[in-house]
């Protein structure tokens, strides 16, 4: 059994299999990171252990270009943590949004897993984000559109607001990789294997840094880790 430690990281186990618990990885050149995997795991099964149907959201956010930091000039996983905060709040207001239409929201929490990484160009960190919605609440994305309450507006709104720029240009900031948006039921084990394979690519070692002194994943919190959501 391959059981190799990252560099520099002596907590954290270099994966190399093929697969993990069963299920199929994606053809990820430098490997993974097993605690990520683990991670992850958890949460699709959380996820679809809370919720006899889900809708899986893959998002991917970025820095515009001309974007610099205020205070100490560092782009932090805070700017992250203030979107999943104005989120939240974005779907309590959608709920109550909808009720006042007459259309009940059967669940509008959410479970998510993330990754932070470094494109080759850039120079700035972008955030690859799993979202985990109730499948009776959110059936698609939608479009983009002030005038349009979809979840891609909400999620355009939530990175805008958390990077303090006009809401409107939240759309053009985040992208939904291609076959990114699956709905599928909890016992369908499939499906549920696909997913894990297509979103193990947060858990890759390609494209993190490991020594800038952030963490480069985390998730939604599960039953034990006490507050914790980074690793």
């Amino acid at each position: 059994m391959y059981h190799k430690r990252i560099t520099g990281q002596r907590h954290l186990v270099h994966y190399k299999q093929p697969t993990y618990r069963k299920m199929p990885l994606l053809n990820c050149k430098h490997g993974f990171v097993e605690q990520y995997l683990n991670r992850l795991y958890k949460v699709l099964l959380k996820s679809t252990r809370t919720n006899a149907k889900v809708f899986a959201v893959r998002v991917d956010l970025r820095f515009p270009d001309y974007y610099r930091a205020p205070l100490d000039g560092r782009l932090s996983n805070d700017y992250l943590h203030r979107f999943f905060r104005f989120l939240r709040l974005g779907m309590q207001d959608y709920k109550v949004k909808k009720a006042r239409q007459g259309i009940r929201v059967q669940g509008i929490g959410f479970q998510y897993a993330w990754a932070r990484e470094y494109g080759p160009e850039s120079g700035k960190p972008h955030f690859h984000i799993l979202l985990f919605f109730n499948g009776q609440s959110f059936r698609s994305v939608g479009r983009f559109d002030s005038e349009v309450d979809s979840l891609y507006t909400r999620l355009g709104e939530a990175w805008a607001n958390a990077l303090g720029l006009h809401v409107g240009d939240g759309g053009r900031l985040i992208s939904f990789p291609e076959r990114g948006q699956q709905m599928l039921l909890s016992s369908d084990d499939e499906a549920i294997a696909w997913l894990f394979c297509r979103s193990s690519y947060l858990a890759k070692v390609e494209s993190k840094d490991f020594h800038e002194g952030y963490h480069v994943f985390g998730s939604s919190r599960l039953g034990k880790d006490r507050g914790r959501d980074t690793i």
